[in-house]
Formats: C-alpha cells, structure tokens, sequence
C-alpha cells in the first residue's frame, strides 16, 4: 500500500479545498494495492488529521474475502509437449488452484513459460492465450495460459574469436556436439569454463537464432586474454623463521596448446 502511495503529492501547506481530491486518490491507489494482491472487497477509512506543523493519512483497512484462484488452464503445444523440463516447471508455477489471486504471481508463471521456451530453444513459441479472468460475485479467478513451442532448434557451428590458443584445444571445453538440441544452460557452464580456465579476462557467448539455418544455431565464442605474464610479491615476518620474502612469476600462456607454468622463490 506504501508503495501504491509513493511519497505525498501535497506539502504541508495543502489547503482544505484540495483534501477531498487527495483523499479520492489515495482511495483509488490503496485499491489497486489491494487487488494486487487479491483483495477485490476492501472497507476502507480514510482521514485526514491536522497537526501543529503539517497532517496525516490515517488508514483502517479491513480486506475481506479475497479472490480464490479457482481454475489454471496450462497447455503447452508443439515439440516442448513431450518435454520434461515444461513438466516440472507447471508444477512449481507460483499459482496453484486453491491460492489467493496475486497479479505479481501470474505475471511470473507468464515469465517463466517464456523464458524457458527461449532457454530451451524453442525460439518460435508465442502465447496464444494469456487471459485471467476475475468474478468479484463469485471471489474466483481463472487463468488460461497456452504456450504453442513450436520446432526446437539444434546447436549449429560453433566459431572462437581469440588468436591466442590453438581451437582444438580450446574445442575440449565444449560440452556439446552439433546437432544436439539447444540449451542455453549449457552455453552458461562452457561460458563459465572457459571463465575458470585462467586463460581469458572476458567470455562472451552469442547465439543468433535470426541466422538459423535448418534450425541449426550457430554460436560464436569471443574472448579477451588474461595478461600474458602475472608478478606476485610478498613480505612476512614469523617468530620461529624471522623475516620472509616471497617473489613468483606466472606464466599463463607458454603456447598456443595452453601450457602454462609459474615459479616461486621464498
């Protein structure tokens, strides 16, 4: 309700003239709030009290019943039917029969349907039906949501971009072949990977479903190198040795086949 509210569009000095439109418009945002959340019946009282310097909203709520979540039509059509991973997200969607019907809830079981589509490959699915449906006679809702998936794609050719290590080598990092249908989790591990290998500064992944062919996505790999040489210095002091001194040197990069070694004189 705060929220809805935001900060007082009137300063101290708002005239009595311009309480009864303050009041109308608090009244209409506290009920967008409540039904944000569910609550369609709100009694809602409103006041307005003077003080020796400026005034308060004084605010008494009673919500009453709210909407009750009555039917959830979920259907998912095309290639992702037979998919296990559509599965298990309808059955951890935010909206269950049975709950009380928050807005924020059915805009995130819409969210995740479209973003695990895009995350599975299926990059021509659409909602067709997206609708919800509230009886404030009645107190119940009903959502109707159908996602049409439409063909999954595949992994297609991938490129690097880095001049600094031989691909075949860097080619063991990948964990998939081409052809294998697109997951965009699997680019998220290679990415990491390749992040951990202490090779590069920056990983970037791109997948151009737009340059599809067949259904086949190609995916480009570019990378920026570490510095090529890392210097480490140090001083200690210990009770049983006295004063240290420690000096290394890295060498990260010996070749092209990602041979790398360091050394370390204390």
């Amino acid at each position: 309700i705060r929220g809805f509210l935001g900060n007082p569009r009137e300063n101290c000095n708002m005239p009595r003239a311009r309480e009864r439109r303050f009041l109308r418009i608090s009244r209409s945002d506290i009920e967008k709030a409540m039904q944000a959340l569910g609550f369609y019946h709100p009694d809602i009282e409103l006041s307005i009290k003077r003080l020796e310097d400026c005034w308060r909203l004084d605010i008494s709520i009673i919500p009453n019943d709210p909407i009750i979540i009555e039917t959830i039509d979920i259907s998912i059509k095309g290639e992702a039917e037979n998919d296990a991973a559509f599965a298990s997200l309808t059955a951890s969607l935010p909206i269950q029969q049975g709950d009380v019907m928050r807005h924020d809830r059915y805009e995130q079981a819409k969210s995740a349907l479209v973003r695990l589509a895009a995350e599975r490959g299926y990059f021509d699915s659409e909602l067709e039906k997206q609708q919800l449906s509230i009886d404030i006679v009645q107190n119940t809702a009903a959502i109707h949501l159908h996602l049409s998936s439409g063909k999954r794609y595949f992994f297609g050719a991938t490129h690097f971009e880095q001049d600094i290590l031989h691909e075949d080598f860097l080619r063991r990092f990948i964990r998939y072949q081409e052809g294998d249908p697109f997951d965009n989790h699997t680019l998220l591990n290679l990415r990491q990977a390749l992040s951990g290998s202490g090779y590069f500064n920056d990983v970037r992944i791109d997948a151009r479903p737009e340059e599809q062919d067949d259904f086949y996505v190609p995916v480009t790999i570019t990378a920026n190198p570490r510095p090529k040489y890392v210097y480490t210095a140090g001083i200690g002091f210990a009770t049983d040795t006295g004063p240290r001194l420690r000096l290394g040197l890295e060498n990260r990069r010996v070749n092209r086949k990602g041979h790398r070694y360091n050394t370390e004189l204390e």
